[in-house]
């Protein structure tokens, strides 16, 4: 019914609209993990990993931590009521800013855990052997 009442330019508009925040939504959720990667592969020199799944490990990491703030912070419960905060450049950036910086805390941390226990039994049974 609602598209009935709409003309074409008005459809086209909420289309090119809804693919803007999609792609919006997409960086968001993709660019923080894959800068996570590569902060977490330059401290662990262990370059045998697949760097798409570490990344997406990442992501799925930094976005549960960035929604469990966001309900206990700002008591969102549902995606319909953070949908609105996401039309807000302001928020749109600090979230952005949040997601990057907590992607290179995870990174940083896993990084050292990794250098400290896989990297060095690695040395130490290539050196017995």
């Amino acid at each position: 019914m609602l598209i009935d009442t709409l003309g074409k330019e008005e459809i086209v508009l909420i289309e090119s609209t809804f693919f803007l925040f999609l792609f919006v939504y997409l960086l968001l959720l993709v660019v923080p993990g894959f800068i996570a990667e590569k902060i977490f592969s330059f401290i662990c020199f262990c370059n045998n990993s697949n760097k798409l799944i570490t990344a997406l490990i990442f992501d799925l990491i930094i976005f549960i931590i960035n929604i469990t703030g966001l309900y206990y912070l700002k008591g969102l419960h549902t995606f319909e009521a953070l949908e609105p905060y996401f039309n807000c450049l302001s928020f749109t950036r600090k979230y952005a800013l949040l997601s990057i910086l907590v992607g290179i805390i995870l990174a940083v941390i896993s990084g050292i855990i990794c250098r400290i226990f896989i990297c060095n039994t690695n040395r130490s049974s290539a050196s017995k052997g």
